[in-house]
């Protein structure tokens, strides 16, 4: 009687054994594909920090416009489609990483707009325009060559500030313009990106669009911050 128990406790261990044998690489698998999955997630990149204290009481339904669909997008490129598919790895990547360096310079151009949009506010034109008027009356009112010349000078400066103040409000315009033609285009992506999750098949092809167009929103923006530069650098204190 005791030799058939023990008999019977080791052919069930056998069988435990064996039976995890043949489960083992079912096991490793499944662990694959979910640690697969999970490392995937781990490694959806992030947005960068947008100072949004920093940024013109103008430019922030913009700019927080370009941040949710922004991540939206990444969200987008990193979860799995109603199907169960997800988006192979190097599409995510590529497209994800243009989206990042478009995020990049729209950020920029809120600082830049932020800080423009101060310097016309420190030079406003109108009070230039008074300080003129004052200044016309006091040349006309001057007594002697040196007064005049002093007050010449000081008329010159106004001109030149009144023109600094209006370059930087065109630039301002211009600025604005590109701002929001850049949070147009990303939620035109976020669009077909839930377009192409219906459509797995597509998404190789049509990430190869999406990843052109993205560059050419990157282009055109890096072509306004430079202008914009460009300007800030013949004025000199742009922030002052």
């Amino acid at each position: 009687m005791g030799n058939g128990a023990s008999g019977g406790g080791c052919l069930s261990t056998l069988a435990l054994v064996a039976g995890a044998i043949v489960l083992a690489p079912a096991l490793a698998i499944y662990g694959l594909i979910t640690g697969r999955k999970q490392s995937k997630q781990l490694e959806k990149p992030r947005l960068p920090y947008l100072a949004t204290g920093r940024m013109n009481a103008a430019d922030r339904p913009a700019l927080e416009r370009a941040r949710k669909t922004a991540q939206l997008c990444i969200d987008s490129l990193y979860s799995a489609d109603a199907s169960g598919e997800e988006t192979s790895e190097l599409v995510a990547r590529e497209v994800s990483t243009e989206v990042l360096e478009l995020v990049k310079k729209i950020y920029e151009l809120g600082q830049r707009l932020a800080e423009a949009r101060t310097y016309v506010k420190r030079h406003d034109t109108d009070k230039i325009a008074r300080e003129q008027a004052d200044l016309e009356l006091k040349m006309q009112e001057s007594r002697s060559h040196d007064e005049g010349a002093s007050l010449q000078e000081a008329m010159d400066a106004l001109e030149e500030r009144a023109r600094h103040s209006a370059s930087v409000s065109m630039e301002i315009r211009t600025l604005s313009a590109r701002l929001t033609a850049a949070v147009n285009g990303l939620e035109a992506l976020q669009a077909r990106l839930t377009r192409l999750a219906v459509e797995p098949e597509q998404s190789t092809a049509g990430s190869e669009a999406l990843v052109e167009e993205l560059r050419a929103q990157q282009r055109d923006t890096g072509r306004a911050l430079e202008a914009y530069s460009s300007m800030a650098r013949e004025i000199g204190k742009i922030r002052g």
